[in-house]
């Protein structure tokens, strides 16, 4: 259960820190910058492209 938790965590984490540069993503990788909308606005999607 806990490592679990510690995973879902981290994939917080790095998601909050990943769409904190949305602007600049914008400019260096449309692509990552799409990523972020989808993961802004369903979880799902966020675990799935971090994982793939």
């Amino acid at each position: 259960m806990l490592p679990l938790l510690l995973f879902f965590y981290s994939l917080l984490h790095y998601y909050l820190l990943h769409c904190s540069t949305v602007p600049l993503l914008l400019l260096l990788n449309p692509l990552s910058s799409l990523s972020c909308i989808l993961c802004s606005s369903v979880l799902y999607p966020c675990v799935v492209l971090v994982l793939f």
